[in-house]
C-alpha cells in the first residue's frame, strides 16, 4: 500500500525513516544518538538530580519549539513530581512514568509549583526576618510548600504534603521571593547521630523566656522525642533552666526549628539507635481530579522495550512493561508502525509503535470508572 494512502487511512501520517544513501544521513545520525540517549532516561536507569512538581494542567509537547500537542487546559492538578530531562527559561522536559510507559514531554515552567532554590528562614511578616538570637523554623530546598500570598519582593509560603506535620506550631512565614524557582532540588538538613531525649512534650520557643505566651512556641515535640523515635533533639547550650534547642523529624528532614526549651526536661545526648518507619503521606489533591481516561474501542498488546514513535519516526517514548494500548482499529500491514493512543493526565497523546503482532481486538465491555484503566497504572503516592 502506498505510503500517503496507509497515512490517509490512519488519520495522520505514518513515521517513516529517511532513505539510506541520501543528503539526510548526517541528520539520521544525530538523531540516532539523541534515540539512544533518549532510551537510556526512558528506561529509568539515568539519575536525574532536579524534578518539577506540576500543579496545573497545561500545554504538552514533544519539541519545546513545536506548537501543543494538547492544548492548555488550565486545571488545577495533584502535586505530581517529575524528572526533568533537560529545560530552557520558559519550558522543561521531562519524563512521565505512568508505570508501563515512559514518555518525554516539553511542558511549561509556568504549570509547575515553586520550589526552594536555597535554605531559608521563615519571617513573621515581609521584610522582617527572625531578630539576631531568635528561634525559627528553617526550610531547606526539597521541602513540599505552597505560595499563600505575595506582597512586593516577598511571598508567604505553608508546609504542605508530606512536611506539614502537627508538631510544628508555625507552619507558614514570609520569604524572598528571590528563593523560588521552578525546578526542585533535594538538599535536606543533616540530622545529628546522637540526640537529646525529652518525654514531657517539649515546647520550643522563639525567645529564651521559655514560659511565654503560647504564640511564642514554635514547635511542641512529639512524645516521647527519643532516639528511638524518628525525632532528632539537639542541645546546642544551656544557660540555667534554658537551653537552646534544635529540632529536626528524621522522616521532614526538609524543616529544621532552632529555639529554647526549657533544660529541665531535656535529659543528657544518648546515641542513636533504630526502632521507627517513616509513614507514607498521603495524598493530596488540590483541584480537579485526574481525567478519567475513555473507554477503549480497541486494543494492541506492546510488549516490554517497544518505541513509541512520532509521526516522524522520532523516538517519544518506550513500554516498560507489557501493556495493551488503546488504538482506532485500524489494521496495519507488517513491518508498518501501528497508530496506538497513550493516556496521560493532559489527554490522549497519539504515537506509534512497530508490534510484533498488531492485531487490534475488542476491549472488555465491562468497565469500572474507579479502577485503573487498560493501560494506565494506579496513581503513586504524590505530594
Amino acid at each position: 500500500m502506498l505510503p500517503w494512502l496507509l497515512g490517509t487511512l490512519l488519520g495522520a501520517a505514518v513515521p517513516t525513516a529517511a532513505s539510506a544513501g541520501t543528503a539526510a544521513d548526517a541528520e539520521v545520525t544525530v538523531r540516532a544518538a539523541a534515540a539512544d540517549a533518549d532510551w537510556i532516561v526512558l528506561g529509568g536507569g539515568a539519575p536525574l538530580p532536579s524534578t518539577v512538581a506540576v500543579s496545573r494542567l497545561g500545554a504538552v509537547r514533544f519539541d519545546a519549539d513545536e506548537p501543543p500537542r494538547i492544548t492548555a487546559r488550565g486545571d488545577a492538578y495533584t502535586w505530581e513530581l517529575l524528572p526533568v530531562v533537560a529545560h530552557d527559561e520558559t519550558r522543561a522536559r521531562v519524563r512521565f512514568d505512568r508505570g508501563d510507559v515512559a514518555l518525554l514531554l516539553w511542558i511549561d515552567l509556568a504549570d509547575v509549583a515553586p520550589q526552594l532554590q536555597r535554605p531559608v528562614v521563615l519571617g513573621r511578616a515581609p521584610g522582617r526576618p527572625p531578630a539576631a538570637g531568635d528561634g525559627a523554623v528553617e526550610l531547606a530546598p526539597g521541602v513540599a510548600l505552597r505560595v499563600v500570598e505575595r506582597r512586593g519582593a516577598w511571598s508567604k509560603v505553608a508546609l504542605r504534603g508530606a512536611d506539614r506535620v502537627d508538631w510544628i506550631a508555625q507552619a507558614e512565614g514570609w520569604i524572598d521571593s528571590d528563593a523560588l524557582g521552578p525546578l526542585r532540588t533535594e538538599a535536606p538538613f543533616v540530622a545529628p547521630d546522637a540526640s537529646a531525649a525529652s518525654d514531657a512534650g517539649l515546647r520550643v520557643h522563639r525567645r529564651a523566656h521559655v514560659r511565654g505566651r503560647g504564640t511564642d512556641v514554635l514547635a511542641t515535640l512529639p512524645i516521647p522525642a527519643s532516639p528511638a523515635g524518628a525525632m532528632r533533639l539537639r542541645v546546642l547550650a544551656r544557660d540555667g533552666d534554658v537551653a537552646s534547642v534544635e529540632a529536626i523529624h528524621l522522616c521532614q528532614r526538609f524543616v529544621r526549628v532552632r529555639g529554647y526549651g526549657d533544660s529541665r526536661s531535656i535529659v543528657a545526648a544518648i546515641s542513636r539507635h533504630g526502632g521507627f518507619g517513616c509513614a507514607k503521606a498521603p495524598r493530596i489533591r488540590v483541584g480537579a481530579a485526574e481525567p478519567a481516561a475513555p473507554h477503549p474501542t480497541s486494543q494492541v498488546r506492546a510488549h516490554e522495550g517497544v518505541e513509541l514513535l512520532d509521526e516522524h519516526a522520532r523516538v517519544r517514548g518506550r513500554v516498560l512493561r507489557t501493556v495493551d494500548l488503546r488504538t482506532d482499529g485500524a489494521i496495519t500491514p507488517p513491518g508498518t508502525p501501528t497508530p496506538v493512543i497513550v493516556d496521560t493526565p493532559w489527554g490522549p497523546l497519539r504515537l506509534w509503535a512497530n508490534l510484533r503482532k498488531p492485531t487490534a481486538r475488542p476491549a472488555a465491555a465491562a468497565h469500572d470508572p474507579d479502577a485503573a484503566a487498560p493501560g494506565h497504572a494506579p496513581p503513586r503516592d504524590r505530594f
